[in-house]
């Protein structure tokens, strides 16, 4: 059989997940396992398979592109919410594989989505991974609502800023001006108002060896 393998990770700061590579790394090693051509490997990074996903997957629209045009026998993902996790996603899913014969395979079984019990199972795997999406939001919707609540910061620390700790119990304390980049941004914000594009600044910043706040050391990119 002619597999097309689909491999996808959201936003992962704590490593919870599986990277796209390891996924990538386990399909391949089912495939050969069962004697499947791998015609395919297709992978989203950083994007989100909930209907609350503001950026689109591009590589998932290449999936169904794929099986739209045929040549493909099974779909092979390492569970099923890596392909959706919105029950609308799904049925869409469901029926491209109806409509062109094509199998899905996950968490090391496959399914034929013309058979009642596959379709049965594979919905309710659906329904599952829809609520473990919805119920993430929710939390970090409360723990938006709590910070604010507190006067407390939530998400990435802004460029310029750091936050201060309580040294016992680990607590937020404050967030505050960093001493060192606070006056990088007051500098950005003057050159700019004076007309200046921020492309020439952040090639300034490059050439000065100004770091950004990414961890990978990445140059500043502003076009």
């Amino acid at each position: 059989m002619r597999a097309l393998i689909y491999a996808r990770v959201s936003a992962d700061p704590k490593n919870r997940g599986r990277s796209v590579d390891e996924q990538v790394d386990e399909c391949q090693a089912w495939a050969e396992r069962e004697g499947w051509q791998v015609v395919d490997v297709i992978r989203d990074t950083n994007r989100s398979a909930s209907r609350h996903a503001r950026r689109e997957r591009e590589g998932w629209g290449e999936v169904g592109r794929l099986l739209e045009l045929g040549g493909v026998d099974v779909l092979v993902t390492w569970e099923a919410s890596r392909a959706q996790r919105d029950l609308e996603s799904y049925v869409k899913l469901r029926q491209l594989c109806v409509d062109h014969g094509v199998r899905w395979a996950y968490s090391g079984n496959v399914y034929d989505l013309t058979d009642r019990t596959d379709r049965q199972r594979s919905a309710f795997d659906a329904v599952m991974a829809e609520d473990e999406s919805e119920r993430t939001r929710e939390r970090v919707l409360r723990a938006m609502r709590s910070n604010a609540t507190k006067g407390r910061p939530h998400g990435r620390l802004p460029f310029g800023y750091r936050r201060i700790y309580d040294e016992h119990t680990g607590e937020l304390v404050r967030q505050e001006p960093d001493p060192g980049r606070a006056p990088l941004v007051r500098e950005a914000a003057r050159r700019f108002l004076a007309g200046e594009s921020t492309r020439a600044i952040a090639n300034d910043w490059n050439d000065r060896g100004v770091p950004t706040p990414h961890p990978s050391g990445k140059r500043w990119d502003l076009t």
